[in-house]
Order: structure tokens, then sequence, then C-alpha cells
């Protein structure tokens, strides 16, 4: 090949090299090319037990992480009278329980929010026991309140009694990987603000005592 032959190749040589560096060192520190979200293993669908370190892992994220601004909601949220009566019917047996006042408000409200806030809480190893409702299942109950119920990976479960709307909320948006709980009129708070809460609901610390 001519020399000048040899001087072109060179020169295409150094050119694509010197735009690959470029194009290389253009990319920020760390980043792999994929947007990988934080905490991505229990954004899964699929999760169907809970796994101790894991929770461990993601509380200890909240916990050293910089919170979020909360963010104040909207102050205009209409809610309408709450009903004298409800029909609570049991998902598990089928049987129709009436309730008067301020406990049809409860069936109304705080049954049908818990409801509604477990399906945004992905896969199966979360559930509600609602049988306390149910006066064919359970009915000797004077005060019915549900009853969250966690599976774990080793075999054991969790039960937390009492559960509430704003519980589910924690849990929804902890499971989610957020940083931040969505509550009534799109309020937002820090996790981080409610992290001695959730490690009640688990059952984990951000830092375990060691063995």
């Amino acid at each position: 090949m001519p020399f000048m032959g040899w001087l072109i190749l060179l020169a295409v040589f150094v050119t694509g090299a010197w735009l690959c560096a470029g194009a290389m060192s253009s990319r920020p520190a760390g980043s792999s090319g994929t947007n990988q979200p934080v905490n991505a293993a229990v954004r899964s669908r699929d999760m169907k037990a809970l796994n101790r370190q894991q929770l461990q892992k993601m509380l200890r994220h909240i916990a050293t992480a910089r919170p979020p601004a909360p963010k104040m909601g909207a102050m205009c949220y209409d809610m309408g009278p709450p009903p004298n009566r409800a029909e609570y019917v049991c998902p598990t047996c089928g049987e129709k329980t009436l309730y008067t006042q301020q406990q049809a408000y409860r069936v109304s409200w705080e049954v049908e929010s818990c409801r509604r806030l477990l399906k945004e809480i992905p896969g199966g190893a979360v559930t509600l026991d609602e049988s306390a409702w149910c006066r064919k299942c359970q009915p000797d109950v004077k005060e019915p309140a549900l009853a969250l119920r966690l599976r774990f990976d080793d075999g054991t479960t969790r039960t937390v009694e009492q559960v509430n709307p704003e519980q589910l909320r924690l849990l929804r948006d902890f499971f989610a990987g957020k940083l931040a709980v969505k509550g009534v009129e799109d309020m937002e708070t820090p996790l981080k603000e409610k992290l001695g809460e959730l490690e009640k609901l688990l059952g984990e610390k951000a830092n375990p005592p060691k063995e």
C-alpha cells in the first residue's frame, strides 16, 4: 500500500478512537446505560413473600437518603355525610352483616379504603384479615377491626392488629420504592418521618442489632 494510504488509515483510526473516548467520558460516573430504579426488586409485581434482609436494606435506604420536601395537598376535598347504615359482605364466606352509625362509617370508609390500597401493594405477601367484621366468622367480636398479615420467605408470618388506611398507604409507597408517602388530599410526607412506624409494621429495623 502506498505511504499516503497508510497515513489515511492512521488518521481514520485516531479519529475513531478519539470520538469513542469522548462518548465514554460524557456518560455519568456509575452509569451502566440502564435506568435501574432504586429498590427495583420489590417493585416486581410477582413478589409472593417478603425477605427480611431486603426489608432491612430498604429501611436503611430511607434512613440515610435525603428526604424529599413535604408537599401540601389540596384543601378543597369534599367528603359527603357518613352513612347511617352499611352492609358488610365477608370476602371469605359471603355472609352479610349490617352495621349502623359509627360502625357503618368504618365499613364504608375504613374497610373499603384498606381494600383499595391493598390492591396497590405488589404480589400476595401482604393480605388483610377481615374476619372480625363478619358475625358468622367471628360472632363474639365486640369491636371489629382489620388485621394485616405479612408472609416471609422463611415460612413465617407476622400479624398486625387494628390496621388502618394510613398504615396501608405507608406500605404501598414503601414497597413502590418511594421516599415519601402520599396521603389524603395528595399531601406528601417523607417516609423518613414515618420510619419508626414502618419498622413496627414490618417487624424489622433499619439497623438491626448484631447477634
